[in-house]
């Protein structure tokens, strides 16, 4: 799944979570690209923890990030002066 696609795909009707054997799943909705036939979907489990867990990820990855732009700023700020 392409987190930033969920929301978009969600109001669609393309990707929600449902409950099956007893835990919870995303189903994304699947067609045949040659026919446009609807084939069964495609459906993970995933846990809250796991959820969480790559939110966390993804929000480290932007601090890291943001910390590397600002470093940046400051050397091209730099590099200018000279």
């Amino acid at each position: 799944m392409k987190w930033s696609k969920y929301e978009e795909l969600n109001a669609d009707g393309k990707a929600f979570f449902r409950e099956e054997d007893g835990a919870v799943a995303l189903a994304e909705k699947r067609w045949d690209s040659s026919t446009g036939e609807e084939l069964s979907d495609h459906t993970r489990k995933y846990s809250l923890d796991s959820l969480e867990s790559m939110k966390d990820i993804c929000d480290n990855q932007i601090k890291i990030l943001k910390l590397e732009s600002d470093g940046l700023k400051k050397a091209i700020a730099d590099f200018k002066k000279v």
